[in-house]
């Protein structure tokens, strides 16, 4: 993926795209994903003091003849927390419910619940910006903040409130991408594993991966962000050595389980033999 800045004008159906800033900033249920209507279009155009970037790659293509006429299009926010009103509607026993005030109510639980996921997020991610930057410049005290910050998300996903935390995916600054990629995936990799009904000896191995998986490519991030994200062909025939990278800077000296360093080292292969760096496939995978 490669993000670009949109304009208003760079705005359109089909389009996906990623809001960068707190999930307060806008209306929206994630921070990034495929303008799909009208609404949204008039809705993100609307929006303030966030940054928009749109990634062309998962977009649809822009239609050859596109005419817009952004004037018909209306510019306010949706009324998103003040839910649309509906009669009053009588239950069997003659009572009368009230379905706006119990919408406005399962609203405010939700945003309140969002308020403190963020809080737990901001946190967890902090601790892994320690963790990752620690254990690049050789320090294995760096793998134990990521022992403790996997077990906080093993603690979080049994109480099953780690999906309110994967809503706040993608809210943090643009600089920090790097270290938000490599949490989302811990977090959506346990989710995963759980769904799968694997033991939490394996979940924490899988977060461990997870955290991990792009080690080997963090020296090069600030590098490919200061060209745009662009790199010439000699760059990106390095790129696909990162997880082979990654599993030799952390084989020895970390203590790092073998499951987690196969996770590391073969993040990129798919099983139909296509993936990267040794095209594995099939069972050949771990």
């Amino acid at each position: 993926m490669s993000y670009c800045n949109a304009t208003r004008e760079d705005l359109r159906i089909g389009l996906f795209i990623k809001i960068v800033g707190s999930w307060f900033s806008h209306p929206f249920s994630t921070n990034s994903f495929k303008v799909t209507s009208q609404k949204d279009l008039a809705t993100l155009r609307s929006l303030r003091n966030v940054k928009i970037l749109y990634d062309l790659e998962q977009s649809d293509p822009a239609p050859s003849s596109e005419v817009e006429d952004t004037k018909n299009i209306e510019q306010t926010v949706p009324a998103e927390s003040t839910p649309p009103s509906h009669p009053d509607t009588q239950n069997t026993d003659g009572s009368t419910t009230h379905p706006l005030g119990s919408r406005k109510q399962a609203y405010a639980e939700r945003r309140e619940k969002l308020k403190e996921a963020e809080k737990v997020y901001n946190e967890v991610l902090k601790q892994n910006k320690t963790s990752l930057r620690e254990v690049s410049a050789g320090y294995a005290m760096g793998v134990q903040k990521a022992e403790e910050l996997v077990s906080v998300l093993g603690e979080i996903l049994q109480k099953g409130s780690l999906v309110s935390l994967m809503d706040l995916m993608g809210s943090s600054e643009i600089s920090d991408e790097f270290h938000c990629h490599s949490l989302n995936v811990a977090m959506l990799a346990m989710v995963i594993g759980q769904g799968l009904e694997l033991p939490q000896e394996v979940l924490s191995m899988i977060g461990m991966g997870g955290l991990f998986h792009d080690i080997g490519e963090r020296e090069e991030v600030g590098q490919w962000a200061s060209k745009g994200g662009k790199r010439n062909q000699a760059e990106q025939q390095l790129r696909r050595q990162h997880p082979v990278k990654g599993r030799k800077k952390l084989e020895k000296g970390f203590g790092i389980p073998e499951p987690s360093l196969q996770a590391i080292a073969q993040h990129h292969e798919r099983i139909n033999g296509t993936g990267y760096p040794v095209g594995l496939k099939g069972e050949s995978i771990h």
